[in-house]
């Protein structure tokens, strides 16, 4: 079974499984949309603080203090415009997740990594929220057997400590390596293979 889409029938067809991905998609960017507007934290500790290394220097400890005692009322006012900015277009945002884009065409390849490459500009998901997506994706495309043997979480833990291995020894810092997380998804996408297009959840 095939379903076309409504906007542009040049773009071609999504298969019922390729269609059934794509739902299961708009599901999590609507999760992502809910759980971006209520992100209170955000107003009172920005991420990058997250990175944040202390000084052992006295002299140093002390203007990190003293730029923090400035930037997180700055943080606050940013985020605070950034969720009312989020709140007015959340409706909007919210009821377009039910509406299949302009663009959205069948991608190219039937592997994982082709429906990612078609479906993810329409998307914007964080990197947590991505990796269960496409686990998610895994059963519909491949069926349930696959999906328990072929988990994204495991490619990703291993890409992730080859590259802390490859840092160390070479002392060339992780992040200037390529996307752990890109490099586990194709790994993922060339041991699944190609899919039918045929529902197997």
């Amino acid at each position: 079974m095939t379903l076309l889409i409504p906007h542009n029938k040049q773009l071609g067809l999504l298969s019922e499984a390729e269609s059934q991905c794509f739902q299961i998609a708009r599901r999590h960017q609507r999760r992502q949309l809910v759980a971006n507007l209520f992100n209170l934290k955000r107003l009172f500790w920005s991420p990058s603080f997250e990175r944040l290394v202390w000084s052992g220097n006295v002299g140093r400890f002390i203007m990190q203090c003293l730029i923090l005692l400035v930037y997180i009322p700055v943080n606050f006012l940013v985020e605070l415009v950034r969720f009312l900015h989020n709140l007015v277009l959340f409706p909007a945002r919210f009821i377009l997740t039910f509406f299949n884009p302009s663009g959205l065409h069948a991608p190219g390849e039937k592997n994982l990594v082709g429906l990612y490459n078609a479906f993810f500009p329409f998307l914007e998901l964080s990197v947590e929220r991505t990796q269960r997506c496409l686990e998610d994706w895994v059963p519909v495309l491949y069926g349930a057997d696959k999906a328990k043997r072929h988990r994204l979480a495991y490619y990703v833990e291993d890409e992730r400590q080859k590259q802390q291995r490859a840092a160390s020894q070479s002392g060339v810092m992780a992040a200037s390596f390529r996307s752990y997380r890109a490099i586990a998804r194709e790994r993922l996408s060339k041991d699944l293979g190609h899919y039918t297009g045929a529902r197997c959840d």
